[in-house]
């Protein structure tokens, strides 16, 4: 009897154990209230498996057809609300700047301390604007030699066109390798040659920041992943190749 009572113990503490989880799963999983319609999300994994396709921007149009133009999903650990149409953008981003102009707290911006134009907010961030602009319009922002340097590489950019010949080509990898110029010739003014091979180097570490970003993502909605040992999803070494490209630039230079 003592047995069989420590056994019915022992399975009534595991259903309740079951029962908490299953409940607090279910609850995290509800969509707030007032919140935009959306697919209804799963325990865990929230609507992770809604947009889990090769065509992420195609997964929202689909879901954009079917709820409206404001949609809500659970990812990760965070709610998401995706605004479509560009009255309710006018509406989120003009008439209600003070509500939405903050940073979402990705990880990204969690490993630069959340400073730069990109990774800042408020105070920060206006400070860091003026400067920024302060900078580019010394460098020719808004004026007519700043446009002179942008028509020159893309005359630049359409002679190498021309020079294919009807050969194929890899577009983006000249795309990016062109804006890179454009940025070069702002930032330390002077611009590459499409095959200089210092230019080349940097245009490939740059390649590797936005594919390690892109690897990292996951961090954004499942922060307990960062706990992690080691750098699973290389997102420190965004900041490692950020550095080498800086470094190597100022040595060469």
């Amino acid at each position: 009897m003592i047995v069989f009572w420590i056994d019915m113990s022992l399975f009534d503490i595991l259903l309740f154990v079951i029962f908490v989880l299953s409940s607090v799963l279910w609850l995290r999983s509800r969509r707030p209230a007032r919140y935009p319609p959306g697919p209804t999300p799963l325990p865990i994994i929230g609507n992770m498996h809604n947009v889990a396709k090769k065509d992420f921007m195609q997964a929202i149009r689909d879901l954009r057809h079917k709820y409206g133009d404001i949609i809500s999903l659970s990812l990760g650990s965070y709610w998401v609300v995706f605004v479509n149409g560009s009255e309710n953008l006018r509406e989120l981003f003009v008439k209600n700047a003070n509500e939405t102009s903050d940073r979402p707290p990705l990880f990204i911006f969690k490993l630069v301390k959340n400073k730069g134009v990109i990774a800042s907010s408020g105070p920060n961030w206006k400070h860091q604007r003026t400067f920024a602009l302060s900078k580019l319009r010394d460098f020719g922002f808004g004026k007519r030699s700043f446009e002179s340097s942008i028509l020159e590489e893309i005359e630049n950019f359409l002679n190498l066109f021309e020079s294919f010949k009807g050969k194929s080509f890899d577009l983006p990898v000249i795309i990016r390798t062109s804006l890179s110029n454009n940025v070069m010739s702002i930032t330390v003014g002077r611009r590459f040659e499409y095959d200089d091979p210092k230019f080349r180097y940097f245009v490939n570490l740059l390649d590797e920041v936005n594919n390690t970003a892109a690897l990292s993502g996951a961090l954004n909605f499942i922060p307990i992943l960062e706990k992690l040992p080691g750098d699973p999803f290389g997102a420190k070494r965004i900041l490692e190749v950020a550095n080498e490209f800086f470094d190597n630039f100022s040595e060469k230079n």
